[in-house]
């Protein structure tokens, strides 16, 4: 992992520390520019999600209030992207 990936990731983990967020996947439809919208987790603390991330590669990183928005290349060579929607800050 280089320097701005592990930048990346670390920002990631210091955003999910606190609250519960809802992790949604996007499928890409094939022979279309569409995609399907699969929630992967639903309402779990943000530790646990910063967990299923860090053998991944994030590539792009953006976030708007409480919604995180990531492109990340999972261990299946795979990019994939993803909406994070916080639950709760507790």
């Amino acid at each position: 992992m280089n320097e701005a990936e592990n930048d990346k990731s670390l920002k990631l983990s210091n955003i999910l520390k606190k609250g519960n967020w809802t992790v949604k996947q996007f499928y890409p439809i094939e022979n279309t520019n569409n995609f399907e919208v699969k929630i992967i987790f639903k309402n779990l603390p943000g530790v646990l999600i910063s967990d299923f991330f860090a053998p991944n590669t994030i590539n792009h990183l953006s976030m708007n209030k409480d919604k995180v928005y990531i492109t990340s290349t999972g261990i299946d060579d795979v990019s994939w992207k993803y909406e994070l929607d916080r639950i709760s800050e507790d």
